[in-house]
């Protein structure tokens, strides 16, 4: 039995099996001594391993890989003896990495399901691409998250909350369907105007709009008689309060907090009637009186 070729005692070479070739020796007797060859040729095995991988391989020739190779070959023994020889067909796919870079607007649901609100460059996910590897992808994102609120500065004057650079103001009326207030862009907005307004503040493409706060036109009106007075007394006050009417047969009032919203109302109220506070929290408010004669509107605290 030999591998791929045989070189017999004939001298010839053989490559493929055979049982018929012979060769005459002469024995010590002078006698021929016929010899049969009972040949069997096996052939090496030849063969090639295709194989695709992430990043890098480990083959049976105990290397890694860490890029393709069609040339790297290992040397078996087959069950006949003869050599197996593997040829390696090694494909090595990196695996990708990426940055998703996100700007938004107060959260944002990103593709692990998460919804973010707030600014994160660490998250990540991974895909598998379409050669089978892994595909990373890293989330920068960039929260935009807007204070709108509002502060009363006076009867008149309403102040946005002041943001960083780059910031636009824009107040609208909230009683004409937030229509825009022409060249009102400042943080500050101040009118004579009795109204319901608002401010839409803008940063980096975001936008929010505050709650309507409530202006009132605090000229004190015209009585008719300079005799004819209200008062709210005392002031400070705890619980109550007593209304004075001079001049005045009676009025409605409406006390605001100073966000406008409407806290308390009553009406027909007579001289030295009171006005229970008890309700209310401890703050500012804007007492509106309403009468025959026309209206004003007096500040108290409550403590």
């Amino acid at each position: 039995q030999a591998c791929d070729n045989y070189t017999w005692i004939d001298g010839n070479t053989y490559t493929t099996s055979n049982n018929t070739a012979t060769y005459t020796l002469v024995s010590a007797s002078g006698c021929d001594s016929v010899v049969t060859l009972d040949l069997t040729i096996t052939s090496s095995l030849f063969g090639v391993e295709v194989v695709e991988s992430c990043d890098s391989y480990t083959w049976i020739d105990g290397n890694t890989y860490t890029t393709s190779n069609n040339t790297a070959t290992y040397t078996l023994v087959s069950a006949s003896g003869c050599d197996s020889v593997v040829t390696l067909d090694l494909t090595i796919t990196s695996s990708l990495f990426g940055v998703e870079v996100v700007e938004s607007c107060d959260s944002y649901t990103w593709i692990d399901g998460n919804t973010y609100t707030t600014s994160n460059n660490t998250a990540s996910y991974t895909l598998v691409s379409s050669s089978g590897c892994d595909s990373i992808v890293t989330l920068d994102l960039t929260i935009t998250t807007i204070d709108a609120a509002v502060i009363v500065m006076s009867d008149s004057s309403l102040q946005a909350q002041l943001l960083d650079t780059g910031t636009t103001y824009q107040w609208v009326d909230c009683n004409n369907n937030f229509a825009i207030i022409s060249g009102e862009t400042n943080s500050i907005f101040s009118t004579q105007t009795s109204g319901y307004y608002a401010v839409e503040v803008t940063i980096n493409d975001c936008s929010a709009i505050s709650d309507c706060y409530n202006i009132y036109n605090n000229v004190i009106v015209d009585f008719f008689n300079t005799i004819n007075t209200i008062l709210l007394f005392p002031n400070p006050a705890k619980n109550n309060l007593t209304i004075s009417l001079e001049g005045i047969e009676y009025v409605d009032i409406v006390i605001f907090d100073i966000h406008g919203k409407v806290m308390l109302q009553q009406s027909n109220l007579f001289d030295r009637d009171h006005i229970n506070l008890s309700a209310l929290a401890a703050g500012t408010y804007f007492v509106k009186t309403i009468s025959s004669e026309g209206s004003k509107i007096i500040r108290i605290a409550k403590y």
